[in-house]
């Protein structure tokens, strides 16, 4: 899987030239839609920020400042003023299994965060927490209280982190709501999938058909996450482990069992790749596809970084342009390019791909 995603990755990097106590649900069977954001079913949305090179947002830009370009083809450009914006679907993903585990207590900031986040707008939000797979903690709710209550219940998972079934089954969940609905995930996990079941491609492709910006906050394995994996036993097996350091009389929690030896393998293998753009990156590459933005947090300096990087996403949200286009029916990838016109100074950051999947003559396109 991580050389696809390295394949994925190329062709997906953002465009910057000019700029977790319920039984785990059972994902929808479906996960893919037929529409987009918006009532109409054959627009494409290309969620568009526009920053200075100082990273000051630029506004006041139109229809015909931007040029946008599917597989090289200049298209015809639609701005969303946004005057009377649709209700925002957002589904939170947490990660509480894996290395998210140690993360858990950096998160009570969250519910201010999406307080802020959202505003004024109407809105409604749902909280899936996940480790080896997804959990519906609360469903669909306009209620800051309900999901204050919700991120309370949130606790340690197991060891894994299967970030692609769970964007799968938030796909799921916001394929539900109403069509005319703006749909959002905000991702809170490390960078690799561990676990998963999900192809990326299925994963991807549906989250694009639907118009579904992922926005990621990520921490990255750390020297500190390494020794707690060494010294931490696994569940279950603290008192009959055995120890493999040198020193068989330590005290307890110092001591390497075999499982903590297993986990220790499969982290090596993921310190040898780049913590930022790595091949193994999902959580970077599900930002990029989609449109959204990869926000990577240091977990070392606890909550305080977690809120600046959701700050950030309370920032963009309403600040971004919404670019809409009529798309080409050709089924299959599609690469997108925007820029501002006669601004190259000028940063821009997009949405990369879109996807046409083959239908029949009867069948709509998304």
């Amino acid at each position: 899987m991580n050389l696809y995603l390295a394949a994925l990755l190329l062709v997906s990097l953002p465009a910057s030239a000019l700029a977790q106590n319920q039984p785990a649900p059972t994902a929808p069977a479906s996960q893919e839609a037929t529409v987009s954001l918006r009532t109409e079913a054959n627009l494409v949305l290309v969620p568009t920020w526009v920053t200075t090179q100082a990273g000051e947002t630029v506004f006041s830009l139109s229809s015909q400042d931007f040029a946008l370009f599917d597989n090289g083809v200049a298209q015809r450009v639609t701005v969303d003023d946004d005057i009377n914006p649709a209700p925002l679907s957002i589904v939170v993903a947490i990660e509480t299994g894996g290395f998210g585990r140690q993360e858990i207590a950096s998160l009570g900031g969250v519910e201010t965060m999406l307080e802020a986040i959202i505003g004024e707008q109407p809105h409604e939000i749902a909280l899936v927490a996940f480790d080896s797979q997804p959990h519906l903690m609360q469903d669909f709710t306009p209620s800051m209280e309900a999901m204050g209550t919700a991120l309370q219940r949130l606790h340690p998972g197991d060891h894994d982190a299967a970030i692609l079934d769970t964007l799968q089954y938030a796909a799921g969940l916001l394929q539900s709501r109403p069509a005319a609905n703006r749909r959002v995930v905000l991702l809170i996990s490390e960078t690799f999938d561990q676990g998963s079941q999900a192809k990326p491609d299925d994963v991807f492709q549906a989250l694009r058909s639907t118009n579904t910006p992922i926005y990621s906050v990520a921490f990255s394995t750390t020297k500190a996450e390494v020794h707690n994996t060494l010294t931490t036993p696994s569940p279950g097996r603290a008192k009959k482990a055995k120890c493999l350091q040198e020193n068989p009389g330590a005290p307890p929690g110092t001591c390497m069992g075999y499982g903590a030896l297993g986990r220790f393998l499969v982290m090596a293998s993921r310190l040898g790749q780049d913590d930022d753009g790595s091949e193994a990156n999902v959580a970077q590459v599900a930002a990029s596809v989609t449109g959204g933005k990869y926000l990577p947090f240091d977990a070392g300096a606890g909550r305080k970084d977690l809120e600046a990087k959701l700050y950030t996403i309370a920032n963009d949200l309403p600040n971004r342009y919404i670019l809409s286009f009529r798309p080409s029916l050709t089924p299959g990838l599609h690469t997108l390019q925007v820029a501002v016109k006669g601004h190259p100074e000028l940063q821009v950051s997009s949405r990369t791909s879109y996807w046409v999947k083959e239908t029949t003559a009867t069948e709509p396109h998304p």
